[in-house]
């Protein structure tokens, strides 16, 4: 994963980011992270030190409750330590729209009334110009 351009289309046709076309002057792309609760992090993904972006394979989520409550929790800890705007976890599936409904009710108990986080929910199509 390294087009910037790619990154770029993603972020801000597949997640909805409003952001600034300066704020994607810097991308950094960091892969290999230690596991969260079992979940592998694919790729966090820094965008001008403003957006913070999670992807991970949504076939790890094995006991998604207690997961996405480890994910979202260092995803917040990582947004506010290096004081990012907004954080957003990506769970990519083949089954999109059910695993949204899924997880949407999960997200929201554990991320509130936080309008800085979000949760995406994207098939492997929609991230495959990213592995090119």
């Amino acid at each position: 994963m390294s087009d910037q351009q790619a990154i770029k289309h993603f972020v801000v046709e597949d997640l909805g980011c409003q952001c600034p076309d300066e704020v994607f002057e810097k991308i950094v792309v960091e892969s290999g992270r230690p596991p969260i609760s079992g979940v592998a992090i694919d790729h966090r993904i820094n965008i001008g030190d403003r957006l913070l972006v999670y992807l991970v394979d949504g076939r790890q989520l094995h006991a998604p409750a207690p997961q996405l409550a480890a994910l979202v929790a260092a995803g917040l800890q990582d947004r506010d330590q290096h004081r990012f705007n907004r954080f957003r976890l990506v769970v990519v599936t083949t089954e999109a729209v059910r695993d949204e409904g899924t997880l949407r009710p999960l997200f929201e108990q554990l991320a509130g009334r936080d309008e800085r986080t979000h949760l995406h929910t994207v098939t492997p199509a929609q991230v495959a110009a990213l592995s090119r």
